[in-house]
């Protein structure tokens, strides 16, 4: 295996970049995807929590929504990497999903430390899972949808080895302007993102984590 694929941008995914390439790799990381938001821009509703599902929904929430004052909310990612991009903004994190859960799992573990009185907004896209909201039987998730996920008609300047794709998104966006090899391995992270891999008719395979050592130990693997 020799030429490797990651559907982040490379400021999202720098060590596992890096990595690769010091273990001989040709690596591109380039994300399928961007993110627009709609016109007219929501109203934000009262809430004491906001849950971003992803770097980018986070970048573009707090570049977009630019007069909240940050110190009435409790913030909360679903990721290290998601966090990471919310910290930017606000100096502080309050709750982050743990890489050892799957997302049903961290919706379950954020709720059960939400305060019944407390109410919580996810400001999400148009393709958003829903995960979160699913798992709230308390009635005290709001989605907000302020964005709109486009492809970014990216093309690729070769095909691949391996393909580790980041979300369901990018799957759809990437398959749309390329064919993907028999032989490619297409390497997914979490469920929703194989699912999507799948309804292709390839096969997927689902990371044991989602941090960059996670994701560097299983193309390590699976490249043996």
């Amino acid at each position: 295996m020799k030429s490797i694929l990651i559907t982040r941008e490379p400021i999202e995914c720098g060590w596992l970049v890096r990595s690769l390439l010091a273990e001989g790799f040709d690596v591109v990381a380039s994300s399928q995807i961007m993110l627009e938001a709609v016109e007219p821009l929501p109203s934000m509703p009262k809430t004491d929590w906001i849950f971003f599902n992803s770097p980018k929904s986070a970048k573009l929430f707090f570049q977009t929504y630019k007069d909240l004052n940050l110190d009435d909310y409790k913030f909360a990612g679903l990721s290290t990497g998601t966090s990471k991009e919310v910290k930017k903004w606000t100096n502080r994190v309050d709750y982050t999903g743990s890489s050892s859960l799957k997302t049903e799992d961290i919706s379950l573990d954020f709720l059960s430390i939400v305060a019944n009185s407390d109410n919580v907004l996810i400001p999400c896209g148009s393709q958003t899972l829903g995960t979160l909201k699913q798992a709230d039987k308390k009635k005290q998730v709001t989605e907000v949808e302020f964005y709109n996920t486009l492809p970014n008609n990216w093309v690729a300047p070769t095909d691949f080895d391996l393909i580790l794709f980041t979300s369901p998104s990018n799957v759809d966006a990437y398959i749309q302007n390329h064919e993907i090899r028999s032989d490619t391995i297409c390497l997914a992270i979490g469920e929703k993102t194989a699912a999507a891999i799948e309804k292709n008719g390839l096969k997927a395979t689902v990371s044991e984590g989602y941090l960059e050592t996670d994701l560097y130990k299983m193309i390590m693997s699976l490249a043996r």
